[in-house]
């Protein structure tokens, strides 16, 4: 009986010896090693890195009049993941200075509403050359092809 429990695990421990392995190269990306010293890319492999700080800032950047501000700063000041019904959420929190470029009425999201109209209530006069902060968070959701703006 000791000699077929000993076979068994025998058995068992050689083929962990000569399993495959997945790697990840400086690039990031993943492969399988098979064990007969070939390779290859996993395609469809789960990509556990964030959205980064540059894709928040792009994003941003889509969102203003890069003719009426130009930003000075954009830096990270927290960050949190967590599932939301199965869904993998990040959240990037910021803070973004800016400079306004020439006088007018402005509002961070829409500056061309406050050129029509100069709404005061809704609008604030700036000056050319003030320098304001402004601190905002952009929400990303994990899909098959990586982190995409929620």
């Amino acid at each position: 009986m000791k000699k077929v429990i000993f076979c068994i695990v025998s058995i068992l421990f050689y083929g962990l010896l000569f399993a495959d392995e997945i790697a990840t190269t400086s690039e990031g990306k993943k492969v399988l090693l098979r064990s007969d010293g070939k390779w290859e890319y996993i395609k469809n492999a789960v990509d556990d890195s964030k959205p980064s700080v540059q894709m928040a800032r792009e994003l941003f950047e889509k969102s203003i009049d890069n003719k009426i501000v130009k930003i000075l700063t954009f830096k990270k000041t927290n960050a949190e993941e967590f599932d939301y019904y199965g869904q993998k959420i990040y959240v990037l929190y910021y803070q973004v200075e800016f400079e306004i470029l020439q006088d007018c009425y402005y509002h961070l999201f829409d500056t061309y509403y406050c050129q029509l109209e100069k709404d005061e209530y809704f609008c604030e006069f700036q000056k050319k050359g003030s320098k304001l902060k402004y601190e905002d968070k952009k929400s990303f959701k994990k899909m098959e092809n990586g982190w995409v703006e929620n």
